[in-house]
């Protein structure tokens, strides 16, 4: 079901946008890289202490574009990409280890930074799926956003690729009726999950709530969003007491 969604991602990719890999990898690997880096260079990270978003790409660190592990992936700025894919990587001595190690410590950076601690939801009808305490209200926001309207899903991976006009959105979720279109995207400022980028007027980007609620989602397992999904949708499996079994 939402594969179907993020899938339109991958052709985005014949659109030469300067942040994505060069090599046409599966959607939900790339979405992995993009939100666990938040667009941030794991070398410059690791050896500058560089935090700041970067126009870059998906790199293969084996150097095979057929591998698409996420262990196999790294997002880089556009020169450190060059330089470890050209003859000058043996010279600067980036081994694929060190380019992991940055990789570790520029995520568990980011997941410090963008992540202090979500609140435990213990009045969710989904809490009784995992361990108490371990449900948040991010995983709550992640399946209202999972069970919802496939044009609103669109508009959230499409700005999750980078700063993007309402034209542009538009352009790419049908019926391409511009006043529906601003209509979806004002909804979604107001749930937190996108917002006006402050750099770029007229453009729209994925908020740190929209960062936090794609991660979530990656971390709920697919059988119970699909639960969940024909619970919304269909009515399916509810015991007497109206839970998930």
């Amino acid at each position: 079901m939402i594969l179907q969604f993020i899938g339109f991602l991958v052709n985005l990719h014949v659109k030469g946008s300067p942040f994505l890999s060069r090599t046409k990898l599966p959607a939900c690997a790339e979405i992995h890289v993009l939100l666990m880096s938040r667009r941030r260079c794991c070398i410059c990270f690791g050896l500058h202490g560089d935090t700041d978003i970067k126009r870059g790409q998906i790199a293969h660190l084996d150097g095979n574009p057929e591998n698409n592990s996420v262990e196999n992936l790294a997002f880089m700025c556009l020169v450190h990409h060059d330089e470890y894919d050209g003859n000058t990587r043996q010279s600067k001595g980036l081994t694929i280890r060190e380019i992991k190690h940055y990789r570790v410590e520029l995520y568990e950076f980011l997941q410090g930074s963008f992540r202090p601690g979500a609140a435990s939801s213990t009045e969710s009808p989904w809490s009784n799926l995992w361990p108490p305490g371990k449900w948040t209200v991010e995983h709550d926001e992640a399946l209202e956003f999972y069970t919802g309207t496939h044009r609103s899903q669109s508009v959230v991976f499409a700005v999750s690729q980078g700063p993007i006009t309402l034209e542009d959105i538009n352009a790419c979720i049908p019926p391409h009726d511009v006043d529906w279109t601003e209509s979806i995207v004002s909804d979604l400022v107001k749930r937190g999950w996108i917002q006006v980028t402050s750099s770029e007027p007229g453009r729209y980007e994925l908020s740190t709530q929209g960062y936090q609620m794609l991660r979530a989602l990656m971390e709920i397992p697919e059988n119970i969003k699909d639960a969940v999904w024909r619970r919304v949708w269909l009515g399916e499996g509810e015991d007497e007491d109206g839970d998930l079994p």
